[in-house]
């Protein structure tokens, strides 16, 4: 299974996919069994999930659409820049393809990847490389797919053409829907049932300019993903337990409830929020990660986030 089940992820993605189901004839109230999501929150972009629940939605679309090759990637289609928020237009004012990429996959779980990706130089290439291990057996041929066609898919969007490919390795079985793979990304090699799936690009292809370029506001919504991040990170401890209930229970819950389930008194969960709040702090990582990005571009963590101790006393009922 996939590490971290209640680390918290944008719905952006899960709304994706309950598209993709309806358009193939499936209701909503399915693809939601048993994951906890209600249908109104699928249109609200500020809702976050769990990754527990996008898993299990996951699977009952898999399982709804009857999964067969070639059904990720036109899941994978309906992917575009726009569709994840400041992470989508921190992309698109990247300056390099290059950029983009880091960027996109310096913030996973504000896009659509349920895996982690990661860029490796070799040679004169440059890989995305997929590390799928932790994604369940059951997922990993339709989440490979979708992935990977929604790489392609915000690439065009971005660069508004196409960046020529090397070659695609997959872990995946040849299948002759797999030309479509080869169509969308431009690419005449496809190499199956290797040891791990990536795309290689020529190095130097991913350092042109892109056409939207704009480092200013690059920074800017770089720094509001570092914003959301940051305050994801404050997901920890009892405040973080607490979090996860209310999500749970539909944003808003009980004191007594909460502190039940916990198997604590209701006073000791208001102490242990408030020692929480007080013991928040910025996240030097993210910090640093933003200031090499954009050198001289105050990347200071006087943040407006709001920490998760402040999320759960506003939500508790008293």
């Amino acid at each position: 299974m996939i590490d971290e089940p209640l680390r918290l992820r944008s719905i952006a993605n899960a709304a994706l996919l309950v598209d993709f189901a309806t358009s193939r004839g499936l209701s909503v109230d399915a693809m939601l069994h048993g994951t906890g999501i209600r249908p109104e929150q699928l249109q609200d972009p500020d809702q976050e999930i769990t990754l527990t629940q996008e898993i299990d939605l996951t699977r009952n679309v898999v399982t709804g659409v009857r999964d067969e090759p070639g059904m990720g990637l036109m899941a994978g289609l309906l992917c575009h820049a726009p569709n994840f928020g400041v992470l989508g237009f921190a992309a698109m004012s990247s300056r390099t393809l290059r950029e983009a990429a880091e960027v996109g996959l310096g913030y996973t779980d504000l896009s659509f990847a349920i895996a982690p990706l990661r860029l490796e130089e070799h040679g004169d290439e440059t890989w995305v490389v997929r590390d799928d291990e932790a994604v369940p057996d059951d997922l990993r041929r339709f989440t490979l797919e979708r992935d990977f066609a929604a790489m392609a898919t915000i690439e065009q969007d971005i660069l508004q053409t196409r960046v020529p490919v090397v070659r695609v390795e997959l872990t995946l079985r040849a299948h002759p829907i797999y030309e479509m793979f080869a169509t969308l990304l431009g690419v005449d090699t496809l190499m199956f049932d290797r040891d791990r799936s990536f795309i290689a690009y020529r190095s130097s292809s991913l350092d042109a300019l892109l056409p939207q370029a704009n480092p200013a506001m690059a920074r800017y919504y770089e720094r509001q993903c570092q914003e959301v991040m940051q305050r994801r990170h404050s997901l920890a401890g009892i405040s973080g337990q607490v979090r996860q209930l209310i999500i749970r229970h539909g944003r808003v819950s009980h004191q007594s409830r909460i502190a039940a389930e916990l198997g604590i008194g209701v006073r000791t969960l208001r102490r242990r929020l408030a020692g929480d709040l007080r013991s928040r702090q910025p996240r030097p990582d993210l910090v640093a990660r933003l200031e090499r990005r954009h050198p001289g571009g105050n990347a200071s963590p006087a943040l407006a986030f709001v920490t998760d101790s402040t999320v759960a006393n506003r939500s508790l009922l008293i």
